[in-house]
């Protein structure tokens, strides 16, 4: 049975938390050097987490954080909390991506077909941006790139630009996610309205969603 928490939602052993903070309307909290999370999650044996810093939607006015910088700046934050990185060497097997692969054809059957290669989609798990397999803990990061490879799994979405949104839906679908215990779901700021400043506004409020993160990580005594 689920029952409400204050800041989240606890379903079963899983903690699923979206946590709203002032920093969610791009105020002064992203630019705390700690993180908050709800008491009530102190005792959760598993942490799925977003926390909306920043609107998460594609802007013309408001520039991106694009992966590269995005994982120095989350990466830095988790390994000054004592985490060791891999890249990409975990599988969520609650979240897939499409792959698509060539198929190219004899050269009979393309002159016939005037088709030199046919495009075979596959259905896969889609592999986290970084992980300490001792702790447990994982991150994803969900900016352009990773919007246009899970977009077509979650139909909900519009074509581009809903990076908080699809951050919410993976969330929800990593909720009983076996591979890791701990994951992290970050997703570009886009803060509006922007400003001078704007690039390290959004910078800001990346770093405030991570040391959230790592907030709940302390609370459950992880890593």
């Amino acid at each position: 049975m689920s029952r409400v928490l204050a800041g989240g939602v606890l379903l079963g052993a899983f903690a699923v938390l979206t946590l709203f903070t002032p920093g969610a309307r791009g105020d002064t909290s992203a630019q705390e050097s700690a993180g908050r999370c709800p008491a009530a999650l102190a005792k959760a044996p598993r942490v799925v987490a977003l926390f909306p810093h920043g609107e998460g939607r594609a802007s013309d006015h408001s520039p991106p954080v694009m992966e590269n910088a995005a994982a120095k700046i989350i990466e830095a934050e988790l390994e000054r909390a004592g985490l060791k990185l891999e890249p990409r060497a975990v599988l969520l097997a609650t979240v897939h991506e499409h792959s698509i692969e060539r198929v190219y054809l004899p050269p009979d059957v393309a002159k016939k077909t005037h088709t030199i290669h046919e495009s075979v989609i596959h259905d896969q798990p889609f592999a986290v941006d970084g992980v300490d397999r001792r702790a447990g803990v994982a991150y994803v990061y969900v900016g352009n790139f990773t919007y246009g490879r899970l977009r077509e799994n979650f139909r909900e979405l519009p074509f581009d630009g809903e990076y908080k949104r699809l951050a919410e839906l993976i969330a929800r679908a990593a909720a009983a996610e076996p591979n890791v215990k701990h994951l992290g779901v970050f997703y570009d700021p886009r803060p509006e309205p922007c400003e001078a400043g704007c690039a390290g506004r959004a910078e800001e409020l990346l770093r405030a969603q991570v040391r959230d993160f790592v907030a709940c990580l302390r609370a459950a005594h992880a890593p």
